[in-house]
């Protein structure tokens, strides 16, 4: 699972990402958004760079020793960097050419003063659907408007889907909007495919609100499943519900649905643990307050998955497992405690095993 995607989540929204991203870096993080690549099987030779979190290692700026050089990384939105509509073309087409993840962390939803984008975009959308296009220039356009966090760039990545739906194109085209960026106006635009005929534009519609954190995209993509009548459709194939990311705002929602106790709650448990630690705390107060253990248990089905580690959860779980709870919560805390401990241990391993690789390199 993708994790922006991400996107995901965050589609290299924080060069920390880059430096530091493991088993322990859940936080609240956007894990792998987890939301991307699920349900569309492999992607192109040029889209197994698009995770959102990988820095292209051929850029210019680099060190090298393979480390980003800061003194020449602008990290300023497009609209600070380029003076003009035919600057920030050359500087998207040269990034088309190399798929350039630095150019695309520029245009991540430039907002409204990049005076040049509305004519940027709209020659982007014309480069994507030119059919002598590589792959690769196809998806680094598509991927750039999905970003865009503008709505009438989502409705040219839909509307490409569904005028020749069965072209590899049309995959590409789907991957790019799974990641896309947006406010409320945009989760309610693609709520609106949630059920098309089209499977791959209802999936990536899926995938795409996945990839939003608002209490309305909890809300959309809650209804949705309950309209389907099938609470692990999504989740298994890595998108829906059950891997959101929310954001504060929609952490009482979540809450709410652990409360229903029904077939749909194990998703909101999920999702306020991909949230961390307030997410955790709600899951542990909803816990506490029950007196059905066995469907406690199923609720947790596989939530272990869904914790990051942060030094506060790791407090919170020995502080709970101090207070002697009910079985139930204190085996989901002892799980998250020896996940925590088996994460260190495989940390120590891989620095061991790193150390004698540099011994290595000395002897030779």
């Amino acid at each position: 699972m993708k994790q922006l995607i991400l996107f995901l989540l965050a589609l290299g929204l924080g060069l920390g990402v880059y430096f530091y991203y493991d088993a322990k870096d859940g936080g609240e993080g956007r894990l792998a958004n987890q939301t991307g690549d699920a349900g569309n099987g492999s992607a192109s030779a040029g889209q197994a760079s698009r995770s959102g979190t990988t820095i292209n290692t051929s850029i210019e700026g680099l060190q090298p020793d393979g480390d980003l050089d800061f003194e020449e990384y602008d990290d300023r939105p497009a609209s600070e960097i380029y003076g003009s509509y035919e600057e920030a073309l050359a500087a998207v087409k040269k990034g088309a050419l190399d798929y350039d993840d630095i150019i695309l962390e520029q245009f991540v939803q430039p907002g409204e003063d990049c005076t040049f984008c509305p004519e940027l975009y709209r020659e982007v959308t014309l480069l994507m659907k030119n059919p002598n296009a590589s792959e690769d220039e196809v998806a680094y356009y598509s991927e750039l408007l999905a970003i865009s966090g503008r709505k009438e760039n989502i409705e040219a990545l839909i509307e490409s889907i569904e005028s020749d739906p069965t072209t590899n194109s049309a995959d590409i085209y789907a991957e790019s909007l799974e990641l896309t960026l947006g406010g409320d106006d945009v989760v309610r635009y693609l709520a609106d495919y949630m059920e098309n005929d089209n499977e791959l534009l209802q999936e990536s519609s899926v995938a795409a609100i996945t990839n939003q954190e608002s209490k309305l995209a909890a809300e959309i993509l809650y209804e949705h499943t309950v309209k389907m009548g099938d609470a692990d459709k999504y989740y298994e194939i890595g998108i829906g519900l059950g891997e959101f990311i929310p954001s504060e705002e929609a952490l009482p929602f979540l809450q709410e649905l652990t409360l229903k106790r029904d077939e749909f709650s194990h998703l909101a448990v999920k999702s306020l643990l991909n949230y961390g630690y307030d997410g955790v705390v709600m899951v542990f107060d909803v816990l506490a307050n029950s007196n059905d253990a066995e469907f406690d248990r199923k609720m947790l089905r596989d939530a272990i998955d869904h914790l990051g580690y942060e030094e506060d959860t790791e407090r919170l779980v020995k502080k709970i497992l101090a207070d002697n709870p009910s079985p139930v919560v204190k085996d989901f805390a002892q799980d998250i405690l020896d996940g925590f401990e088996l994460d260190d241990e495989l940390d120590q391993i891989d620095e061991d095993e790193g150390d004698f690789s540099d011994e290595d390199e000395d002897i030779e």
